[in-house]
């Protein structure tokens, strides 16, 4: 009986440790992709259908749906882990040639779940907001 008992407190620690470092991950990978796609939009100068893009697909070109509107979202599949481009949304703040020129990359209403019994559920991550500084909106050679 005591061998059992202890046996089930290292599977539910073993347990717990990993559903916590599953969620630990998705949200330090919407931190990081966050970052990357702030720093590449306006060296590339995207627009916000781009950049959802990118975060969503690691490819700015991809067409979201087979319509001829070009910024149509239905039926859109989930990108990597599971993020939709309506969940990314991109803002240029301030005014060109200022030093508060910058771009903001944010991710909201993601979803995690957690698989721990009795604690089984989903919720929604905190948003995720990445500036970064633009000095040039668009590369020149």
């Amino acid at each position: 009986m005591v061998e059992s008992a202890l046996v089930l407190m290292g599977l539910l620690m073993m347990v717990l440790i990993l559903d916590m470092g599953r969620v630990l991950f998705l949200q330090q990978f919407i931190t990081e992709r966050a970052r990357a796609t702030a720093r590449a939009a306006p060296v590339n100068d995207w627009d916000e259908w781009k950049v959802r893009g990118f975060f969503c697909y690691n490819n700015p070109d991809t067409h979201f749906t087979d319509d001829d509107d070009e910024h149509s979202f239905h039926n859109t599949t989930p990108g990597l882990l599971g993020i939709k481009p309506l969940q990314v949304s991109y803002a240029v703040l301030g005014s060109s040639n200022t030093p508060n020129y910058r771009v903001r990359v944010t991710v909201s209403n993601v979803r995690a779940l957690m698989f721990l019994p009795y604690y089984a559920k989903s919720f929604i991550l905190p948003p995720v907001s990445f500036e970064f500084p633009a000095q040039s909106m668009g590369a020149s050679n």
